[in-house]
Protein backbone atom coordinates (compact mmCIF):
# COMPACT_ATOMS: atom_id res chain seq x y z
CA UNK A 1 0.00 0.00 0.00
CA UNK A 2 1.42 3.37 -1.03
CA UNK A 3 2.09 5.98 1.58
CA UNK A 4 -0.41 8.84 1.35
CA UNK A 5 2.21 11.45 2.20
CA UNK A 6 4.67 10.52 -0.53
CA UNK A 7 6.41 13.56 -2.05
CA UNK A 8 5.24 14.25 -5.60
CA UNK A 9 7.72 14.72 -8.47
CA UNK A 10 6.81 18.42 -8.65
CA UNK A 11 7.53 18.85 -4.96
CA UNK A 12 10.84 17.01 -5.35
CA UNK A 13 11.82 19.29 -8.23
CA UNK A 14 10.87 22.35 -6.21
CA UNK A 15 12.88 21.11 -3.23
CA UNK A 16 15.90 20.41 -5.42
CA UNK A 17 15.68 23.87 -6.94
CA UNK A 18 15.60 25.68 -3.62
CA UNK A 19 17.61 23.25 -1.49
CA UNK A 20 20.64 25.53 -1.31
CA UNK A 21 18.48 28.50 -0.32
CA UNK A 22 16.84 26.42 2.41
CA UNK A 23 20.24 25.40 3.77
CA UNK A 24 21.38 29.03 3.83
CA UNK A 25 18.19 30.26 5.50
CA UNK A 26 18.44 27.43 8.06
CA UNK A 27 21.98 28.52 8.93
CA UNK A 28 20.75 32.11 9.28
CA UNK A 29 17.88 31.09 11.59
CA UNK A 30 20.09 28.89 13.77
CA UNK A 31 22.65 31.65 14.27
CA UNK A 32 19.97 34.23 14.98
CA UNK A 33 18.49 31.83 17.55
CA UNK A 34 21.94 31.63 19.15
CA UNK A 35 22.02 35.42 19.18
CA UNK A 36 18.61 35.52 20.88
CA UNK A 37 19.85 33.17 23.60
CA UNK A 38 22.95 35.32 24.13
CA UNK A 39 20.88 38.50 24.36
CA UNK A 40 18.24 37.01 26.66
CA UNK A 41 20.95 35.67 28.97
CA UNK A 42 22.98 38.89 29.01
CA UNK A 43 19.83 40.93 29.63
CA UNK A 44 19.65 39.58 33.16
CA UNK A 45 22.58 41.81 34.05
CA UNK A 46 21.20 45.04 32.59
CA UNK A 47 20.51 47.96 34.90
CA UNK A 48 17.26 49.93 34.99
CA UNK A 49 17.17 52.75 32.40
CA UNK A 50 14.62 55.40 33.27
CA UNK A 51 16.07 58.84 32.49
CA UNK A 52 17.88 60.29 29.47
CA UNK A 53 21.46 61.54 29.45
CA UNK A 54 23.81 62.91 26.76
CA UNK A 55 25.07 59.34 26.23
CA UNK A 56 21.71 57.54 26.24
CA UNK A 57 18.23 58.58 25.18
CA UNK A 58 15.26 57.07 27.00
CA UNK A 59 11.88 57.02 25.31
CA UNK A 60 10.46 53.85 26.85
CA UNK A 61 11.96 53.29 30.34
CA UNK A 62 13.07 49.71 30.95
CA UNK A 63 13.42 47.98 34.32
CA UNK A 64 16.48 46.09 35.45
CA UNK A 65 16.87 42.69 33.78
CA UNK A 66 14.35 43.32 30.95
CA UNK A 67 12.98 40.48 28.87
CA UNK A 68 14.27 39.74 25.38
CA UNK A 69 11.83 42.02 23.52
CA UNK A 70 12.52 44.85 25.96
CA UNK A 71 16.25 44.49 25.44
CA UNK A 72 15.89 44.99 21.68
CA UNK A 73 15.16 48.68 22.28
CA UNK A 74 18.61 49.43 23.71
CA UNK A 75 20.70 52.37 22.48
CA UNK A 76 19.50 53.65 19.07
CA UNK A 77 16.50 51.37 19.43
CA UNK A 78 15.04 53.98 21.79
CA UNK A 79 15.13 56.57 19.02
CA UNK A 80 13.65 54.19 16.46
CA UNK A 81 10.90 53.27 18.93
CA UNK A 82 10.11 56.94 19.47
CA UNK A 83 9.87 57.56 15.72
CA UNK A 84 7.71 54.46 15.22
CA UNK A 85 5.40 55.62 18.03
CA UNK A 86 5.27 59.41 17.72
CA UNK A 87 6.88 60.22 14.36
CA UNK A 88 9.33 63.07 13.88
CA UNK A 89 9.08 66.40 15.71
CA UNK A 90 7.17 69.03 13.77
CA UNK A 91 9.30 72.00 14.77
CA UNK A 92 12.90 73.02 14.23
CA UNK A 93 15.10 71.20 16.72
CA UNK A 94 18.60 71.66 18.03
CA UNK A 95 20.80 69.13 19.76
CA UNK A 96 20.04 65.43 19.73
CA UNK A 97 16.92 64.66 17.71
CA UNK A 98 15.13 61.81 16.02
CA UNK A 99 15.81 63.61 12.71
CA UNK A 100 19.26 61.98 12.83
CA UNK A 101 17.68 58.57 12.16
CA UNK A 102 16.44 57.46 8.75
CA UNK A 103 12.70 56.72 8.46
CA UNK A 104 12.24 53.43 6.58
CA UNK A 105 12.84 50.99 9.43
CA UNK A 106 10.64 52.78 12.02
CA UNK A 107 7.95 53.30 9.36
CA UNK A 108 7.74 49.55 8.73
CA UNK A 109 7.69 48.91 12.48
CA UNK A 110 4.87 51.44 12.85
CA UNK A 111 2.79 49.59 10.25
CA UNK A 112 3.04 46.43 12.33
CA UNK A 113 2.44 48.29 15.58
CA UNK A 114 -0.91 49.48 14.23
CA UNK A 115 -1.91 45.79 14.21
CA UNK A 116 -1.30 45.57 17.96
CA UNK A 117 2.32 44.46 18.12
CA UNK A 118 4.81 46.12 20.43
CA UNK A 119 7.97 47.71 19.10
CA UNK A 120 10.16 44.73 20.05
CA UNK A 121 7.92 42.26 18.23
CA UNK A 122 7.53 44.56 15.21
CA UNK A 123 11.30 45.08 14.95
CA UNK A 124 11.81 41.31 15.20
CA UNK A 125 9.42 40.63 12.32
CA UNK A 126 10.93 43.33 10.08
CA UNK A 127 14.45 42.09 10.80
CA UNK A 128 13.48 38.45 10.32
CA UNK A 129 11.96 39.07 6.88
CA UNK A 130 14.87 41.32 5.87
CA UNK A 131 17.33 38.71 7.11
CA UNK A 132 15.75 35.92 5.08
CA UNK A 133 15.71 38.11 1.96
CA UNK A 134 19.35 39.12 2.38
CA UNK A 135 20.37 35.50 3.07
CA UNK A 136 18.75 34.24 -0.13
CA UNK A 137 20.22 37.07 -2.21
CA UNK A 138 23.69 36.64 -0.74
CA UNK A 139 23.60 32.88 -1.19
CA UNK A 140 22.55 33.10 -4.84
CA UNK A 141 25.00 35.84 -5.78
CA UNK A 142 28.01 34.08 -4.30
CA UNK A 143 26.93 30.60 -5.44
CA UNK A 144 26.89 31.66 -9.12
CA UNK A 145 30.60 32.47 -9.08
CA UNK A 146 31.97 30.69 -6.02
CA UNK A 147 29.89 27.54 -5.74
CA UNK A 148 27.66 26.10 -2.98
CA UNK A 149 30.30 25.76 -0.27
CA UNK A 150 31.65 29.29 -0.65
CA UNK A 151 28.10 30.66 -0.60
CA UNK A 152 27.21 28.86 2.63
CA UNK A 153 30.58 29.82 4.14
CA UNK A 154 29.91 33.52 3.45
CA UNK A 155 26.41 33.28 4.98
CA UNK A 156 27.68 31.50 8.11
CA UNK A 157 30.71 33.76 8.59
CA UNK A 158 28.60 36.91 8.14
CA UNK A 159 26.03 35.77 10.70
CA UNK A 160 28.81 34.72 13.09
CA UNK A 161 30.51 38.12 13.04
CA UNK A 162 30.95 39.74 16.43
CA UNK A 163 28.28 42.43 15.92
CA UNK A 164 25.76 40.22 14.05
CA UNK A 165 23.30 40.12 16.99
CA UNK A 166 22.46 43.74 16.14
CA UNK A 167 20.65 42.30 13.09
CA UNK A 168 17.83 41.22 15.42
CA UNK A 169 17.74 44.35 17.58
CA UNK A 170 15.77 47.57 17.10
CA UNK A 171 18.27 48.82 14.52
CA UNK A 172 18.02 49.36 10.76
CA UNK A 173 21.06 47.24 9.85
CA UNK A 174 19.20 44.12 8.72
CA UNK A 175 16.85 46.11 6.47
CA UNK A 176 19.76 48.11 5.07
CA UNK A 177 21.74 45.00 4.20
CA UNK A 178 18.74 43.50 2.41
CA UNK A 179 18.42 46.68 0.31
CA UNK A 180 22.17 46.79 -0.39
CA UNK A 181 22.09 43.22 -1.70
CA UNK A 182 18.91 43.91 -3.68
CA UNK A 183 20.61 46.88 -5.35
CA UNK A 184 23.69 44.83 -6.21
CA UNK A 185 21.59 41.94 -7.53
CA UNK A 186 19.45 44.20 -9.69
CA UNK A 187 22.57 45.93 -10.98
CA UNK A 188 24.03 42.53 -11.83
CA UNK A 189 20.88 41.52 -13.71
CA UNK A 190 20.52 44.87 -15.49
CA UNK A 191 17.03 45.53 -14.09
CA UNK A 192 17.49 49.26 -13.81
CA UNK A 193 13.88 50.32 -13.19
CA UNK A 194 13.67 48.20 -10.04
CA UNK A 195 17.20 49.29 -9.18
CA UNK A 196 16.02 52.91 -9.11
CA UNK A 197 13.32 51.98 -6.61
CA UNK A 198 15.76 50.03 -4.43
CA UNK A 199 18.25 52.90 -4.48
CA UNK A 200 15.56 55.33 -3.36
CA UNK A 201 14.56 53.03 -0.49
CA UNK A 202 18.21 52.63 0.49
CA UNK A 203 18.42 56.41 0.70
CA UNK A 204 15.71 56.25 3.37
CA UNK A 205 17.20 53.34 5.33
CA UNK A 206 20.74 54.25 6.39
CA UNK A 207 23.43 56.73 5.26
CA UNK A 208 25.21 54.23 2.99
CA UNK A 209 24.08 55.56 -0.39
CA UNK A 210 27.40 57.24 -1.19
CA UNK A 211 29.46 54.04 -1.63
CA UNK A 212 26.51 52.48 -3.50
CA UNK A 213 26.45 55.45 -5.87
CA UNK A 214 30.17 54.93 -6.50
CA UNK A 215 29.63 51.22 -7.25
CA UNK A 216 26.71 51.91 -9.62
CA UNK A 217 28.66 54.65 -11.41
CA UNK A 218 31.73 52.48 -11.85
CA UNK A 219 29.59 49.58 -13.08
CA UNK A 220 27.73 51.68 -15.65
CA UNK A 221 30.92 53.41 -16.81
CA UNK A 222 32.65 50.05 -17.05
CA UNK A 223 29.80 48.62 -19.09
CA UNK A 224 29.95 51.60 -21.43
CA UNK A 225 33.73 51.27 -21.78
CA UNK A 226 33.60 47.54 -22.44
CA UNK A 227 31.12 48.11 -25.26
CA UNK A 228 32.95 51.05 -26.81
CA UNK A 229 34.89 48.84 -29.22
CA UNK A 230 31.99 46.60 -30.16
CA UNK A 231 30.53 47.93 -33.38
CA UNK A 232 27.49 45.66 -33.16
CA UNK A 233 27.24 45.56 -29.37
CA UNK A 234 24.28 47.00 -27.48
CA UNK A 235 24.58 50.53 -26.16
CA UNK A 236 24.27 51.28 -22.46
CA UNK A 237 20.50 51.76 -21.97
CA UNK A 238 19.22 55.13 -20.79
CA UNK A 239 17.74 53.41 -17.74
CA UNK A 240 21.28 52.58 -16.60
CA UNK A 241 22.23 56.26 -16.66
CA UNK A 242 18.95 57.08 -14.91
CA UNK A 243 19.85 54.59 -12.15
CA UNK A 244 23.21 56.33 -11.78
CA UNK A 245 21.43 59.64 -11.30
CA UNK A 246 19.02 58.17 -8.76
CA UNK A 247 21.97 56.63 -6.88
CA UNK A 248 23.55 60.05 -6.40
CA UNK A 249 20.25 61.75 -5.59
CA UNK A 250 19.66 59.13 -2.88
CA UNK A 251 22.82 60.29 -1.12
CA UNK A 252 21.16 63.57 -0.20
CA UNK A 253 17.56 62.35 -0.03
CA UNK A 254 17.07 62.16 3.74
CA UNK A 255 19.46 65.02 4.64
CA UNK A 256 17.52 67.12 2.15
CA UNK A 257 14.19 66.19 3.74
CA UNK A 258 15.57 67.05 7.18
CA UNK A 259 16.85 70.37 5.87
CA UNK A 260 13.50 71.29 4.32
CA UNK A 261 11.59 70.27 7.45
CA UNK A 262 13.84 72.30 9.74
CA UNK A 263 14.53 75.31 7.53
CA UNK A 264 18.25 74.74 7.22
CA UNK A 265 20.11 72.53 4.72
CA UNK A 266 22.70 71.71 7.40
CA UNK A 267 20.15 70.45 9.94
CA UNK A 268 21.01 66.78 9.46
CA UNK A 269 24.72 67.24 10.14
CA UNK A 270 23.95 69.58 13.03
CA UNK A 271 21.81 67.02 14.82
CA UNK A 272 24.36 64.28 14.09
CA UNK A 273 27.12 66.34 15.66
CA UNK A 274 25.13 66.70 18.89
CA UNK A 275 26.08 63.17 19.97
CA UNK A 276 29.21 63.02 22.17
CA UNK A 277 30.52 60.10 20.10
CA UNK A 278 30.50 62.32 17.00
CA UNK A 279 32.14 65.28 18.70
CA UNK A 280 31.52 67.84 15.95
CA UNK A 281 32.01 65.64 12.88
CA UNK A 282 35.06 67.67 11.85
CA UNK A 283 36.78 64.69 10.24
CA UNK A 284 36.57 60.99 9.63
CA UNK A 285 38.96 58.16 10.37
CA UNK A 286 41.77 59.97 8.58
CA UNK A 287 41.52 62.22 11.62
CA UNK A 288 42.80 59.35 13.78
CA UNK A 289 46.43 60.27 13.24
CA UNK A 290 46.13 63.51 15.17
CA UNK A 291 43.30 62.43 17.46
CA UNK A 292 45.56 60.12 19.46
CA UNK A 293 44.89 62.08 22.63
CA UNK A 294 41.16 61.43 22.32
CA UNK A 295 41.31 57.90 20.89
CA UNK A 296 43.16 55.13 22.68
CA UNK A 297 45.89 53.37 20.67
CA UNK A 298 44.07 50.05 21.10
CA UNK A 299 40.88 51.47 19.55
CA UNK A 300 42.80 52.97 16.65
CA UNK A 301 44.77 49.78 16.05
CA UNK A 302 41.69 47.52 16.18
CA UNK A 303 39.78 49.76 13.80
CA UNK A 304 42.64 49.97 11.32
CA UNK A 305 43.07 46.20 11.45
CA UNK A 306 39.37 45.61 10.82
CA UNK A 307 39.07 48.01 7.89
CA UNK A 308 42.50 47.15 6.48
CA UNK A 309 41.69 43.45 6.59
CA UNK A 310 38.34 44.07 4.89
CA UNK A 311 39.95 45.93 1.99
CA UNK A 312 42.79 43.39 1.71
CA UNK A 313 40.43 40.42 1.57
CA UNK A 314 38.23 42.13 -1.01
CA UNK A 315 41.21 43.03 -3.18
CA UNK A 316 42.59 39.48 -3.37
CA UNK A 317 42.26 37.74 -6.78
CA UNK A 318 40.38 34.89 -5.07
CA UNK A 319 37.62 37.37 -4.20
CA UNK A 320 36.27 36.97 -7.73
CA UNK A 321 34.25 34.16 -6.14
CA UNK A 322 31.92 36.91 -4.89
CA UNK A 323 31.21 38.32 -8.33
CA UNK A 324 32.09 41.80 -9.53
CA UNK A 325 29.25 43.70 -7.85
CA UNK A 326 29.79 42.24 -4.37
CA UNK A 327 33.53 42.62 -4.71
CA UNK A 328 33.27 46.29 -5.70
CA UNK A 329 30.97 46.93 -2.76
CA UNK A 330 33.32 45.07 -0.41
CA UNK A 331 36.06 47.54 -1.35
CA UNK A 332 34.01 50.74 -1.59
CA UNK A 333 32.06 50.36 1.64
CA UNK A 334 34.99 49.80 4.08
CA UNK A 335 36.81 52.72 2.45
CA UNK A 336 33.69 54.83 3.00
CA UNK A 337 33.70 53.81 6.67
CA UNK A 338 37.38 54.75 6.87
CA UNK A 339 36.74 58.23 5.49
CA UNK A 340 33.34 59.06 6.97
CA UNK A 341 33.41 57.83 10.56
CA UNK A 342 35.53 58.00 13.67
CA UNK A 343 37.38 55.41 15.71
CA UNK A 344 35.22 53.70 18.29
CA UNK A 345 33.44 50.50 19.27
CA UNK A 346 30.74 51.14 16.64
CA UNK A 347 33.13 50.09 13.89
CA UNK A 348 32.13 46.44 14.26
CA UNK A 349 28.46 47.26 13.66
CA UNK A 350 29.24 49.69 10.87
CA UNK A 351 31.22 47.05 8.97
CA UNK A 352 28.28 44.63 8.79
CA UNK A 353 26.91 45.93 5.45
CA UNK A 354 30.21 44.90 3.80
CA UNK A 355 28.65 41.40 4.09
CA UNK A 356 31.05 39.16 2.18
CA UNK A 357 34.36 40.09 3.79
CA UNK A 358 33.91 37.95 6.89
CA UNK A 359 34.84 34.69 5.15
CA UNK A 360 38.57 35.32 4.55
CA UNK A 361 39.11 32.48 2.04
CA UNK A 362 36.78 33.33 -0.88
CA UNK A 363 38.11 30.74 -3.32
CA UNK A 364 35.70 29.33 -5.95
CA UNK A 365 34.69 25.72 -5.28
CA UNK A 366 35.94 24.75 -8.75
CA UNK A 367 39.51 25.55 -7.71
CA UNK A 368 39.57 23.60 -4.46
CA UNK A 369 38.37 20.27 -3.20
CA UNK A 370 35.57 20.84 -0.72
CA UNK A 371 36.40 18.53 2.17
CA UNK A 372 36.79 18.54 5.91
CA UNK A 373 39.82 20.77 5.41
CA UNK A 374 37.41 23.55 4.48
CA UNK A 375 34.50 22.67 6.75
CA UNK A 376 36.76 22.69 9.81
CA UNK A 377 37.94 26.32 9.31
CA UNK A 378 34.31 27.33 8.74
CA UNK A 379 33.32 25.66 12.01
CA UNK A 380 36.20 27.41 13.74
CA UNK A 381 35.16 30.80 12.33
CA UNK A 382 31.58 30.23 13.53
CA UNK A 383 32.71 29.07 16.99
CA UNK A 384 35.10 31.96 17.51
CA UNK A 385 32.47 34.35 16.21
CA UNK A 386 29.85 33.12 18.68
CA UNK A 387 32.30 33.51 21.56
CA UNK A 388 33.00 37.07 20.40
CA UNK A 389 29.25 37.69 20.13
CA UNK A 390 28.85 36.54 23.73
CA UNK A 391 31.40 39.17 24.80
CA UNK A 392 29.93 41.88 22.55
CA UNK A 393 26.36 41.33 23.70
CA UNK A 394 27.36 41.25 27.36
CA UNK A 395 29.78 44.20 27.35
CA UNK A 396 28.64 46.50 24.53
CA UNK A 397 24.96 46.02 23.66
CA UNK A 398 23.69 45.15 27.14
CA UNK A 399 23.98 48.07 29.58
CA UNK A 400 25.35 46.80 32.87
CA UNK A 401 26.59 50.15 34.17
CA UNK A 402 26.15 53.84 33.41
CA UNK A 403 25.85 54.40 29.63
CA UNK A 404 28.35 57.27 29.94
CA UNK A 405 31.19 54.84 30.71
CA UNK A 406 30.14 51.90 28.53
CA UNK A 407 31.14 51.26 24.89
CA UNK A 408 28.54 52.35 22.37
CA UNK A 409 27.46 49.75 19.79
Amino acid sequence: MRRANRITPDAQALLARYRQDLVAVSAFLVLRAVGAVLMATAGRGQVALETSSPAYHVFAPTPAAPDYLGLLGNWDGQWYQQIATDGYPGVTTTGQSSWAFYPLFPFLCRLLMTLGFGFGAAATMVNLVAGVVSTVLLNRMVRERGGPFTAIAVVVAFNSFVAAPILQAGYAESLTIALVLACLRLLQCGRFALLCLSLALLGLARPVSLPMAVVVSVWVAGARWSRADRAAGPRTPPSAWAATGVAWLAVGLWPGVVGLANGSLGSYLQTQSAWPVNGGLDAGWANWVYQGARSTPVTVLCGLILVGTAVTVAARPAARAWGGELRAWAVAYPLFILLATRPGPSVARLLLPAVVIFWPWPTPDSQVRVSMRLWMPLGAVAAVGIVCQWWWVGHVFTISTSPEVQPYP
